[in-house]
């Protein structure tokens, strides 16, 4: 059962000039009790470390930190899990071939109708995208030539992009993973 619960926020949290939130609760009683967790049915995703990364010695003066994201890979029968499972960004670091991240991401599945979720677990996956080359000026390209950046959660990042921003695939099987990592470095 777990005692502490940690949560940092870094997107626009809705209070002026406050950018940056970190919250952290510890307790010595469990603190979801057997009723909650059946009703929420959270289910915890980490991304212990991704390991190959390119780490030239120009990396860290032309791209901002290395951070990686994760949301759930949706289709037209699971949309209505857009609002439930948020994408979530890590804290960045700073650029290395092997970096260790250790943060949890926590869905509540139960919060939604049970035959979408099974249907997202049988049929969609979890993207687990690394942003290791983001910089101001290639956000600002992605941007405007309608690439991931401007479309919906989920869309592909194809050719010269994916390069720039990360990689983001689809992972459903274990071979899926192994050929990601074959390209890409290695994701625990």
């Amino acid at each position: 059962w777990p005692t502490e619960v940690s949560a940092t926020h870094t997107e626009t949290i809705g209070l002026v000039g406050l950018y940056h939130l970190e919250l952290q609760i510890v307790t010595d009683v469990p603190i979801l009790s057997q009723e909650m967790l059946n009703m929420l049915i959270p289910a915890c995703f980490t991304v212990d470390a991704v390991r190959g990364l390119p780490n030239e010695h120009w990396l860290p003066e032309a791209c901002d930190d290395l951070y990686v994201e994760v949301f759930p890979q949706l289709s037209r029968a699971t949309s209505r899990l857009f609002d439930v499972l948020p994408r979530t960004r890590s804290l960045d670091r700073p650029h290395s071939g092997s970096v260790r991240f250790c943060e949890p991401v926590v869905w509540f599945l139960g919060v939604v109708p049970l035959h979408v979720v099974r249907e997202w677990l049988q049929h969609d996956g979890v993207v687990v995208e690394v942003h290791d080359r983001d910089s101001e000026a290639n956000l600002q390209t992605l941007g405007r030539a309608g690439g991931a950046a401007g479309g919906e959660p989920g869309d592909a990042v194809e050719g010269d992009a994916a390069s720039d921003k990360g990689f983001e695939r689809q992972v459903s099987t274990c071979d899926d993973l192994a050929a990601v990592l074959d390209r890409h470095g290695e994701v625990e």
